[in-house]
């Protein structure tokens, strides 16, 4: 029980410590949050303090990226307009998601892709990522046919790390 409590600190210190990287440097850690598909080829001629002290580590110590990933506190799906899709024979982003972003971009993380940190002023960090979806209309063919076909959808999830190490 004691070894269970201790571990669960070191966790929660672990998240702390990295989400405070996160705001300060807008630069997301392997242990936090790992890349997706989506992310850009991020490299660097610096190196991550938290890669770093992972590297030196000995083999005893098993950090596997995301492992400190903090656990989703909200998840919503906005539906948008089908005007604000890409349309045909265009690649890219939806006009949808590009109105978030230039709304957001102050809040950018710079090493992933529609990932965003911001800090209360209570000291409170949340991270998010936006996910675009877009419906071909198929799983609502039954009553919905018409007024569902090609719609847009974004998915906004937030990731919270509630400290109180007092």
């Amino acid at each position: 029980m004691l070894v269970s409590q201790i571990k669960s600190i070191c966790r929660r210190v672990n998240q702390y410590l990295l989400l405070q990287n996160l705001h300060k440097t807008s630069k997301c850690s392997e242990l936090l949050e790992t890349e997706s598909n989506e992310d850009y080829n991020w490299k660097s001629e610096t190196i991550n303090e938290f890669s770093n002290v992972v590297q030196n580590r000995d083999s005893a110590q098993n950090f596997t990226p995301g492992m400190f990933r903090c656990r989703v506190v909200w998840k919503f799906t906005f539906q948008l307009h089908p005007r604000l899709k890409t349309g045909p024979g265009r690649s890219g982003l939806s006009r949808g998601i590009k109105a978030l972003h230039g709304v957001l971009n102050r809040f950018a993380v710079s090493n992933r892709n529609n990932m965003f940190v911001y800090q209360e002023n209570n000291k409170n960090v949340f991270y998010l990522r936006l996910h675009e979806q877009i419906s071909d209309g198929k799983l609502y063919k039954i009553n919905y046919r018409k007024a569902m076909n090609n719609l847009l959808f974004l998915e906004a999830i937030v990731w919270f790390h509630y400290h109180k190490l007092s």
